[in-house]
């Protein structure tokens, strides 16, 4: 029998061994040969499920245990590297290092999570100009096997989050294709976003969003943040909804709809509100006040003071 993720387990394995500090060899000795264990870890050769529990004896963990912990770790893994291409995405200078620290790249078990851990990389290497627009179009290109991927169906997640940072920081002639494809992701109900990839999913709406809005198709804009809204209700996860609300006032002031701004600019005041962040609606109040020349205080009290006098009449 051939255990499923052989090299994925076979890497967490190695990772064990590493920080129990025993030896390759001691690890090996008696199992298999030293140079047999490289090609599981190398993912050359599938690992035969026997070789688990005898692992698990080197190991002094029972096989059970081992496997749940490995399952937990994969987890995490996601989670951690995922928390690290959110706070490049969101330019969380303060957070970048301390999360990047968390991660160790020589022990990353899930191959999208490699891949993943690369994107956010060369992102974070590009707002920093340690690299330029060119080389972040090659490493990303590279990484999704780029323009190969546009005809790939269906595509992974990983694919589509290098593609959604194709879209916003590069150049290239096929990005209606692309956002087509992002779209087709998001609305494809065979895709299933568990808890911890709810921030992958708003990244790629966010993302798609803010496209439509700097082509200035404010109605195809509106339209993706419906979706992000409709999600994250469903997920109970209001923190992300601000954004959506803000994308859809500055989509509605463009199209001059005052009442539908309006409505929005009180929604994304309500998510604030609901986060309970003192410092995103230091955030928000800021933005907004600038990109809508208003009061945003006096505006909501003004706001809720009208909505009052309606529901009397």
């Amino acid at each position: 029998m051939v255990v499923d993720y052989s090299k994925e387990l076979a890497l967490f394995l190695e990772k064990l061994r590493f920080l129990r500090g025993i030896s390759q060899e001691d690890f090996t000795d008696g199992i298999i040969s030293n140079r047999q264990y490289q090609r599981y870890v190398r993912g050359e050769s599938p690992m035969p499920f026997h070789l688990i529990n005898e692992f698990a004896v080197k190991l002094n963990i029972k096989k059970e245990d081992l496997i749940l912990e490995f399952q937990n770790s994969s987890i995490d893994e996601t989670t951690r590297v995922i928390n690290y291409f959110s706070a490049v995405l969101n330019r969380d200078l303060e957070k970048i290092p301390v999360l990047k620290k968390k991660i160790s790249r020589e022990f990353l078990i899930e191959l999208e999570n490699k891949s993943l851990f690369k994107h956010a990389e060369s992102v974070e290497f590009f707002f920093d100009k340690k690299i330029s627009t060119d080389q972040l179009r090659r490493n990303l290109f590279e990484l999704c096997n780029y323009p190969d991927v546009l005809n790939r169906v269906p595509i992974s997640l990983n694919d589509a989050l290098i593609l959604s940072s194709i879209l916003n920081y590069t150049d290239t002639n096929d990005k209606s294709q692309i956002a087509n494809k992002i779209l087709d992701v998001i609305e494809n109900p065979k895709y299933t976003f568990s808890a911890y990839q709810i921030t992958t999913f708003n990244i790629l709406t966010f993302n798609l969003a803010k496209y439509h809005g700097r082509n200035k198709e404010f109605e195809k804009c509106i339209e993706i943040c419906k979706i992000g809204i409709s999600f994250n209700q469903r997920k109970e996860s209001i923190q992300n909804m601000i954004q959506y609300y803000y994308f859809q006032a500055l989509c509605y002031k463009e199209l001059q709809n005052t009442d539908m701004m309006k409505y929005c600019l009180f929604k994304c005041y309500s998510s604030i509100n609901i986060s309970d962040s003192e410092e995103k609606m230091q955030f928000y109040t800021k933005l907004i006040e600038t990109d809508f020349n208003i009061n945003f205080d006096e505006f909501i009290a003004d706001y809720i003071k009208n909505k009052k006098g309606l529901r009397k009449s």
